[in-house]
């Protein structure tokens, strides 16, 4: 008994152990996820991948007192022309009513005049429905919108659900815009000349040697070409990463800072409700798991049957062979029974006479 006692209070203390650093874990992602202090993924033009040159001098000094990196609020988009700055920005939105929410989605993003890069939304559990369990929804958007329209459409966000944190970035690309856009000058430059000697070449070895190099240079052209459209592109058109979750109940925005006994408090109830969570769920599964349970109790119990009726035919078989003497003993003497007493013979007098 003591140590059925024993074994149920290390599984309770297991249990909240869990419950605790699961409501712990939640809470640290929730403040990881909300936080400003997030990185700027890179947009692929690495300054590495572009060398200065006479050309782009006096465009670096221009971009050298710009702006790059994390933004603690919307920019305005008001800078200088000739700078290229790309900006992005990514919100999480928790909603009750999923189906208004994406409506709404829609609606900001079309009075932004804005476009979905792709889009991303998960359905209800058909599975998960019929066993009685909570199915959310979610949904990823990566929306593209105006430059000039990045502030308000990134004002209007609450008007999708409760929004939880906008970081906002940018990125000034500058320097790598203008470098590959003097490389590229110069490789046009090279092309017409190329082809004013193409005109002019009088040898077929001439000729090919030419016409070998054209097609580096024009090769050279179309990639930096590509280079350049893709950067504009981010420039014209900023991106927007939007998380939708639907949740039961919104996440109440805490605009004050809490004490010690306070987060002491809530870090204790989240622990009791993780408990009584995993207890909720625990039932529900050995609920769900009786049927199984039964057929594997049914199971265990005809392989114990016949186990012992195994056991009890080895004894009976035991029990009944004869004893077999041992090879290599030696044999015992045989010991003579001692003949029976014979009783004493009584003389008859009387036949005597």
């Amino acid at each position: 008994m003591k140590k059925l006692i024993a074994v149920t209070l290390s599984i309770l203390l297991i249990c909240a152990l869990f419950a605790g650093c699961g409501s712990i874990g939640y809470d640290s992602a929730k403040n990881s996820a909300s936080s400003p202090e997030s990185s700027y993924v890179d947009n692929g033009y690495a300054s590495d991948d572009y060398e200065y040159d006479a050309g782009a001098a006096t465009e670096e000094a221009k971009s050298e007192n710009s702006s790059s990196g994390l933004l603690s609020s919307a920019p305005t988009g008001e800078h200088d022309p000739s700078e290229k700055i790309v900006y992005t920005a990514d919100t999480r939105i928790e909603t009750t009513d999923f189906d208004a929410a994406i409506q709404s989605a829609y609606d900001v993003i079309s009075a932004a005049e804005g476009y979905i890069q792709d889009s991303y939304i998960s359905g209800r559990s058909y599975e998960r429905i019929y066993r009685g369990s909570t199915a959310y929804r979610n949904a990823n958007f990566t929306v593209r919108v105006p430059s000039g329209n990045f502030k308000s459409f990134t004002d209007s966000l609450s008007d999708i659900g409760n929004v939880l944190y906008v970081n906002y970035s940018q990125d000034n690309i500058t320097t790598q815009y203008y470098n590959v856009q003097t490389r590229l000058e110069a490789y046009n430059a090279e092309h017409a000349r190329l082809v004013e000697m193409m005109q002019k070449a009088e040898t077929v070895e001439d000729m090919l040697s030419v016409e070998q190099r054209l097609s580096e240079v024009e090769y050279q052209i179309d990639s930096l070409t590509t280079s350049l459209n893709s950067m504009q592109k981010d420039v014209d058109y900023s991106t927007v990463t939007i998380e939708l979750q639907e949740v039961e109940i919104l996440t109440e925005q805490e605009e004050t800072h809490q004490t010690y006994w306070q987060r002491t408090g809530s870090g204790f109830m989240d622990t009791l409700t993780g408990i009584g969570d995993f207890f909720k769920d625990l039932f529900q599964l050995f609920i769900i798991a009786i049927p199984l349970l039964v057929l594997l109790g049914i199971i265990a119990l005809v392989i114990i049957l016949l186990v012992r009726r195994s056991r009890k035919k080895k004894k009976a078989r035991r029990q009944s062979a004869p004893v077999k003497p041992v090879s290599g003993a030696p044999a015992q003497p045989k010991v003579n029974a001692p003949a029976p007493a014979q009783a004493p013979q009584v003389k008859d007098d009387s036949q005597k006479k």
